[in-house]
């Protein structure tokens, strides 16, 4: 399961993603997608949603990736998007199961309108 968040997508991030559906290698996708995505990237926009077990368009800038199976649960929170950026970006990963639970927790809060931190 694969739950994201990012302020801008490209076409080639969405391509894999869907690769990854089609393969089983993704079963599940939740995404919060920042609310100009349709315009700066509408095939990606339409690649992502149209794939997604749940989604949301929304304002947002947030960068959060959630990667979660039986064994494992890592989540990635940073500066970069899900796009090719030759700038120097920072980020954390942590393998820490209740971090990812909690990320989970507010992404599919967000996704559902209800308030994510309570």
């Amino acid at each position: 399961e694969v739950y994201f968040t990012t302020w801008k997508i490209n076409d080639l991030v969405a391509a894999n993603l869907f690769k990854n559906i089609k393969a089983g290698t993704i079963t599940k996708l939740y995404a919060i997608l920042e609310k100009r995505i349709p315009v700066t990237a509408p095939e990606a926009k339409d690649l992502v949603v149209s794939n997604s077990s749940k989604h949301k368009i929304t304002d947002n800038h947030s960068k959060v990736v959630v990667v979660m199976n039986n064994n494992w649960a890592v989540v990635i929170n940073g500066s970069a998007n899900m796009t090719i950026n030759p700038r120097i970006e920072a980020g954390t990963l942590c393998t820490k199961r209740l971090v990812a639970e909690f990320t989970k927790k507010w992404i599919l809060n967000e996704i559902e309108d209800e308030k994510p931190f309570g």
